[in-house]
């Protein structure tokens, strides 16, 4: 059976992925329109461009159909723009496991960074996983990719780095860190051993009881995600201890940026928004770039060059499901919908 999907949609555009059941050319019709690919090899992309933004069209790819809905035209002048890398879990090892490509891990980091420069990013926020065991070899690995990224780029720790180990400050600096930027106070948050800890949690409070427009980038989600559902207690494991801080969240329109879990869940949290991040080395194989306009914060979902090699992840995350009667490895619940990947957060 045919497989195609919903990669990325803007306000103009939409990119679609697709694997053949065999070799053969892929037609896609959408909007009166007709598109062949030019090589019979079953795998490729189509990108779409010309829509009219804030309309919804159905498309047909090779016998899939795909329903859609463009952004709204952004407002104003764009007033920043910045991307999320998360979980790519540098490795040394020589097996790619359950879908997940750590034999490639290395250059999948440097190519979504190259990839981030040529779309105009001005940072790259990296929450967590930098490395994959956490050992002194892929923390100097990690340290050559990042040192040739040509961007600023801010790293948190997450649970693989193991930052008890010493090697964090020493190749990747500060678990925690804040900055303001654009009329917004941004905090990196060290979740680490699933913990929000006191000064990181001072510092939310304190910023969102100045009446600040507040960013939090954290490795483990700080609320539940209802569509992460195959194991329970995936946020904070001291949930009750930062109960106020937990409160203000939800009472106040802060965004959330989140890790661990890589599983595509844009989830409300009272007036928040906490998005899990998709992850380049394991499908949906992709990061996000978020740009900024006057009238809300447009996510798109970037993938790897790779289709082969996102559809190969899909696979072989199937596969692994069934195998090791784990449901998260599944190529369609890692993806979950283009909506939860690509949207505009108003604040």
């Amino acid at each position: 059976m045919n497989y195609a999907d919903i990669i990325d949609v803007t306000e103009d555009s939409a990119l679609f992925g697709y694997e053949l059941e065999g070799p053969g050319f892929a037609v896609l019709t959408i909007d009166g329109r007709e598109i062949k690919s030019l090589e019979a090899c079953g795998t490729g992309r189509f990108r779409v461009s010309g829509l009219a933004p804030a309309t919804s069209y159905h498309a047909e790819l090779s016998g899939v159909g795909l329903d859609f809905t463009t952004l709204p035209a952004p407002e104003g002048p764009e007033l920043c723009r910045f991307a999320l890398i998360s979980d790519p879990h540098i490795s040394v090892k020589e097996e790619n496991r359950k879908g997940r490509f750590f034999v490639e891990s290395a250059a999948l980091a440097a190519e979504s960074f190259a990839a981030a420069r040529k779309l105009g990013a001005e940072f790259v926020v990296l929450p967590g996983d930098i490395t994959n065991e956490g050992t002194e070899e892929e923390y100097r690995l990690s340290r050559s990719v990042l040192d040739k990224a040509e961007l600023p780029v801010h790293l948190l720790p997450g649970n693989h780095d193991h930052p008890e180990r010493g090697y964090w400050e020493r190749f990747c600096g500060p678990r925690s860190w804040r900055m303001r930027l654009h009329d917004c106070t941004w905090i990196g948050a060290d979740t680490s051993d699933k913990r929000l800890h006191a000064e990181d949690a001072r510092a939310i409070r304190e910023a969102i009881e100045n009446g600040e427009k507040v960013i939090v980038f954290s490795h483990y989600q700080l609320f539940e995600a209802p569509r992460i559902s195959h194991k329970p207690n995936q946020a904070v494991g001291n949930r009750e201890e930062i109960g106020d801080v937990l409160e203000l969240i939800r009472n106040e329109p802060v965004m959330l940026y989140v890790g661990h879990q890589n599983i595509c869940s844009c989830a409300p949290c009272g007036k928040a928004l906490q998005l899990n991040l998709p992850q380049t080395p394991q499908f949906p194989c992709a990061w996000i770039l978020v740009r900024v306009f006057a009238n809300g914060f447009y996510h798109r979902q970037v993938p790897i060059a790779s289709e082969v090699m996102r559809q190969w992840s899909r696979r072989a995350g199937n596969e692994a499901a069934a195998f090791y009667g784990e449901p998260q490895w599944r190529g369609e619940y890692r993806m979950q919908s283009y909506e939860q990947s690509n949207f505009v957060w108003r604040g």
